[in-house]
């Protein structure tokens, strides 16, 4: 019951943060219940492309409702950039604490990859970000040079949302909630096969895992992701037996049970395609990029 219950509440969580993003620069501001269609759809296509299945929903919900392509591809990275953000900060902050000592170890090296990451990543994303410098975000020259402005064009979405207090809030508030949904669900299989994780080496555990997620492999890269799960979770110290046992089940709640919300939410994506066009814009805001 936990693990379903963390899986169910991760969906609000996430619908939270999506509605902050879409509406950042005088983007869309869908409802509640819209972005939450949304979410579903988006989770249920997971299964078709890992991370990439689920960016394209998010991406065709944006333009659907309005938004330039640019804008919306933006909008999409910084999206996923908000999600890294909250995970790589509570990643960073158990880090430090199995550091200094607190519960069981992960390797030496692991443990101070992500003490480390969060803070390097941090200035380099305030450089490029800063005012003077978001001419780099404007989507011209070569594919490199495309990518790259692309991936400075999201943090200076998500930049612009944290400057605003109420989306982020939104942002913090959401974010937490939705990756405290997802370690309760790995917390509670785990749990069912004798393994009591703490915070910190769960937290620092899942992110490493969930860093293979990012791949866009096929069919959600079953197999492969849930070997680099298994594996994180035995660097903490959790047997292979139970480790294996409770990665997959796990997977049955994050991966193969949305499957069903999604098919439902299939039936009416008709609907959902008809209604985005009428979510109303907010309002005009100078864009720097």
């Amino acid at each position: 019951m936990p693990a379903l219950l963390g899986e169910a509440f991760s969906y609000v969580a996430y619908t939270f943060v999506y509605r902050a993003v879409a509406s950042a620069r005088g983007g869309p501001r869908p409802d509640f219940l819209t972005a939450l269609r949304i979410t579903v759809a988006g989770f249920g296509a997971f299964v078709v492309g890992s991370a990439a299945g689920d960016l394209a929903v998010d991406y065709w919900a944006l333009r659907r409702m309005g938004q330039k392509g640019s804008e919306a591809a933006g909008q999409v990275l910084a999206l996923n950039t908000a999600e890294w953000m909250v995970l790589g900060l509570g990643a960073c902050g158990c880090a430090i604490a199995m550091l200094a000592g607190v519960g069981p170890h992960a390797p030496f090296g692991l443990e101070l990859a992500w003490a480390l990451a969060f803070p390097l990543c941090l200035p380099g994303a305030l450089y490029f970000t800063a005012p003077s410098r978001r001419h780099l975000a404007r989507d011209c020259g070569g594919k490199l040079r495309r990518a790259f402005a692309a991936g400075v064009r999201s943090v200076v979405i998500l930049r612009s949302v944290m400057a605003d207090r109420r989306g982020s809030l939104w942002i913090w508030l959401g974010g937490a909630f939705f990756w405290a949904a997802k370690l309760l669900t790995t917390w509670a299989a785990l749990r069912a096969f004798g393994v009591s994780l703490g915070v910190a080496p769960l937290t620092v555990a899942y992110a490493t895992g969930f860093a293979a997620t990012t791949l866009p492999l096929p069919a959600g890269g079953v197999g492969g992701v849930d070997a680099a799960r298994t594996y994180a979770v035995v660097l903490v110290g959790v047997p292979l037996g139970p480790a294996v046992l409770g990665t997959f089940a796990a997977r049955i709640f994050s991966f193969w049970l949305p499957i069903v919300p999604a098919a439902l939410a299939g039936r009416s994506l008709k609907r959902l395609q008809e209604d985005l066009p009428e979510v109303p814009q907010g309002a005009d805001e100078p864009q720097a990029a």
